[in-house]
């Protein structure tokens, strides 16, 4: 290793140490998996070290949070960060308000469940916006960006998620009061 080489390899080290839990912070916007994010973390160093090696990087940090961000794209595109999974984490007991009785956490958690059923039947490309901008937060540029599609077809989308999802929940929730009135009926 030559010595610009290792004095571009202790700077990277350096900088990754300092900004290490700003990195774990930072993969957190984008991944929920304690074991995801750290693994993304350990590959942006491993990655940007290669690159120092090759190239001169003249911005490490930012540098290493690009490379962070787009490791923790690809793995959002992993199975295991499929809609059924990610819409789970939701559902934590801890989210749900201390003060709600049974009765309450019950109607939440069945009211969350249609919601969930309401995305999964949406087409693939509006929902995919729609999660991008619910679950994980990004802006519409950023989803457009992404998906590489216009800001008019991610507000085109998301429109349509929103009168698609409100349709079904009225729906199906429509169709329980029925049966719930026709049971009452029935025993009362």
């Amino acid at each position: 290793m030559s010595e610009s080489s290792k004095q571009e390899y202790t700077s990277v080290v350096d900088v990754y140490n300092e900004m290490r839990t700003s990195l774990v912070r930072f993969a957190y916007r984008y991944l929920k998996k304690p074991n995801d994010i750290e693994d993304v973390v350990q590959e942006a160093f491993v990655r940007v070290i290669h690159s120092a090696q090759k190239n001169e990087i003249t911005h490490i940090k930012s540098y290493i949070f690009q490379t962070v961000k787009n490791l923790s794209f690809k793995q959002m595109e992993k199975a295991e960060y499929k809609l059924a999974d990610s819409v789970g984490d939701f559902t934590e007991p801890g989210l749900l308000l201390d003060s709600q009785t049974l009765e309450q956490e019950f109607e939440s958690r069945q009211r969350f469940e249609l919601f969930c059923r309401a995305v999964r039947v949406l087409p693939v490309k509006c929902q995919r916006v729609y999660i991008l901008r619910k679950v994980y937060g990004f802006s519409q540029k950023e989803i457009a960006e992404r998906l590489d599609i216009s800001v008019k077809t991610v507000e085109a989308h998301l429109t349509k998620a929103i009168v698609r999802c409100t349709d079904y929940m009225d729906e199906h929730e429509n169709k329980c009061a029925d049966q719930q009135e026709d049971l009452t009926r029935r025993l009362g």
